[in-house]
């Protein structure tokens, strides 16, 4: 698992920068269903990592959205996205990965909408990514058609709530299940097997501040 990855399938995240093939074109649950938990939001970053500015804050809907008044589902002059999130405004968690700065001066940042499921006595991450496949050509590479997905992880949270372990479901057959019932039966099958799980990846808090990226990024310097 590369540290990309590692970093982003912690609340969340969960596609590599090379690709995630372990997703389902559905979730767990057809709709969210456990609400957002506040002891997740704050600023994370991963155990052994080195370096300063590499890092992830976890939102909720009031951080992310806070500036938009007036809002409802038929507002047509906002985009189809943020009426979705604002449906489930309650249930989602919005991740921001922030890595270093490639140039001195840029800092490259991805961005997913997470949401829990409840899976017999385990949590586990629904994470929502699109993913450009790519086959390589003589010279170059070729992009083939986007891929709409979702990857999945167990999560455990300690009693303090400052250490989290995220273990990606990995499992490149659950692209072929056809609805979130199948999924949800599949991961319960295997909820207990090590080996359905990548290699786990923790995380600690830095902060429980939350509020504003800006901010975030200047306290985790």
């Amino acid at each position: 698992m590369n540290r990309f990855f590692q970093y982003v399938i912690a609340i969340a995240m969960v596609a590599s920068l090379a690709g995630c093939e372990n997703y389902a074109r559905y979730t767990i649950d057809p709709k969210p269903q456990m609400k957002t938990d506040n002891s997740l939001l704050g600023i994370w970053k991963g155990f052994g990592d080195t370096s300063e500015t590499i890092f992830m804050i976890v939102q909720d809907y009031n951080d992310v959205f806070h500036d938009i008044t007036g809002l409802t589902a038929s507002t047509e002059k906002y985009d189809i996205g943020v009426v979705h999130d604002m449906d489930y405004s309650n249930y989602n968690y919005f991740v921001t990965y922030v890595s270093a700065k490639i140039d001195g001066i840029n800092r490259p940042i991805q961005q997913y909408t997470v949401f829990t499921s409840r899976v017999g006595n385990a949590t586990f991450l629904n994470v929502d990514f699109n993913y450009e496949d790519c086959t390589e050509g003589s010279n170059n590479f070729n992009r083939k058609k986007e891929t709409e997905g979702y990857c999945f992880a167990k999560l455990s949270v300690n009693e303090d709530h400052n250490i989290v372990t995220i273990s990606e479901v990995a499992d490149s057959t659950l692209k072929f299940l056809v609805s979130s019932q199948e999924v949800r039966n599949r991961i319960a099958r295997n909820a207990n097997i090590p080996s359905f799980y990548g290699e786990p990846a923790h995380f600690y808090r830095v902060s429980n501040y939350h509020q504003s990226l800006a901010t975030a990024i200047k306290i985790a310097k």
